[in-house]
């Protein structure tokens, strides 16, 4: 692994999915960034001081997200691999830095580790 810095000041990271993981990123990313979590539902944790967007995007409204928040960098953390498949296809089409959660450094080669 090779740690990566970036100055996210001003910038948005939007979290896709509010259970434990995407609440525990965006608290991660709230003091330095934007933070925009988009999920149907949010678990009990703090999300710091991040948005939350009750919605439940599917793949194919996956490039809306992105076209309104213009993010530097996406957390996937949903459950759903279409849609997390579908965040990671648009982050490497609109060179977005990306964080799949929902899978390993060794196993998504475009995945940034954060």
């Amino acid at each position: 692994m090779i740690p990566l810095y970036h100055d996210f000041t001003d910038e948005t990271v939007a979290v896709f999915g509010g259970g434990p993981v995407g609440a525990r990123k965006a608290r991660r990313f709230a003091s330095e960034a934007d933070v925009v979590v988009i999920s149907p539902e949010f678990s009990e944790d703090e999300y710091g001081d991040a948005d939350l967007v009750r919605a439940r995007p599917g793949p194919d409204d996956i490039r809306m997200w992105f076209d309104r928040l213009t993010p530097a960098l996406v957390v996937v953390a949903t459950n759903d691999d279409a849609v997390n498949d579908a965040i990671e296809r648009e982050a490497t089409r609109a060179a977005v830095l990306i964080n799949r959660a929902d899978r390993s450094a060794e196993r998504g080669p475009k995945s940034v580790v954060v």
